[in-house]
């Protein structure tokens, strides 16, 4: 069975892009450093010593082996995660995004403790597992391990759209 292409080079190809990365200065330094972005986001972390863990760091190694693996930016080993799902940024103070009873002038303070406020009974719909769908120069596009996982997932991400509303 054929290996899927997890990396499809032409999309994120200098010729195909002309604007400078719009996480340039927001997301990581000219340098390739992340930079720290406040914010009340729901992660899972990577279990350290895990095989998921060691799987990532072989993959960053052979990214940065490449002949432009210098042109990626990486997170550190001990903040390994998947974004389960993306609330108040920061650098992010749009309507859409931030709590519908707050000012998006809000102080985050004051959205971390709203929120606080509306997970302290919340319960997910249980783990789930995930693969690899795709590499690109701003992380890991994930999806479900299986059909049923995929659908956790994404129940997970549907149940925290009111606390986070």
């Amino acid at each position: 069975m054929a290996r899927p292409e997890l990396f499809k080079f032409e999309n994120y190809a200098a010729s195909a892009h002309s604007e400078p990365n719009r996480y340039v200065g927001v997301r990581f330094s000219e340098e390739g450093v992340f930079l720290p972005e406040a914010g009340n986001t729901v992660v899972r972390h990577v279990v350290p010593g895990s095989g998921t863990e060691t799987a990532l760091i072989e993959l960053r190694e052979r990214l940065r082996a490449l002949p432009w693996g210098h042109r990626f930016a990486f997170t550190d080993v001990p903040s390994l995660h998947m974004t389960v799902f993306e609330g108040v940024i920061e650098t992010r103070r749009l309507r859409e995004y931030w709590p519908k009873e707050l000012s998006v002038d809000a102080p985050l303070e004051e959205a971390t403790d709203y929120l606080a406020a509306r997970l302290d009974d919340f319960e997910g719909p249980g783990p789930f597992d995930m693969r690899i769908a795709e590499v690109t120069p701003f992380g890991l596009s994930l999806t479900g391990a299986t059909d049923a996982d995929e659908k956790t997932a994404r129940a997970w991400r549907d149940s925290l759209t009111e606390p986070f509303t």
